[in-house]
């Protein structure tokens, strides 16, 4: 998680630094193991906030925006993911991460 925390702020830093006008929109995580069971999960869940909680805080230190996706995929993952083989999204979830992102843009206006 420290490494992962260090890389993405050298990361937004070299991107401000080499522009520093431009706006920043930094994606968290959505479940992509939805299918496992419970006991994974457990796991997996509190692991996946804490990484989004630590993408989010750096986004907000350097002055970046951060967009969540777990909220807006995960309680729809069937939908969004309906291979239980295939733990990426479909166009349907794509385009719900896109809202999720029009939001945040269309607040920034």
């Amino acid at each position: 998680m420290d490494t992962a925390s260090s890389n993405l702020d050298v990361i937004l830093e070299t991107i401000n630094e080499l522009n520093p006008h431009v706006k920043v929109y930094v994606m968290g995580y959505y479940n992509p193991f939805s299918y496992y069971p419970d006991e994974v999960q457990n796991f997996l869940v509190p692991l996946s906030d804490s990484l989004n909680h630590e993408i989010e805080t750096r986004a907000i230190e350097n002055g970046d925006r951060y967009v969540t996706t777990a909220q807006a995929i995960d309680s729809k993952f069937e939908k969004y993911m309906p291979n239980p083989e295939d733990n990426h999204l479909n166009v349907k979830g794509y385009e719900a991460i896109a809202k999720e992102f029009w939001k945040i843009i269309k607040k920034d206006d």
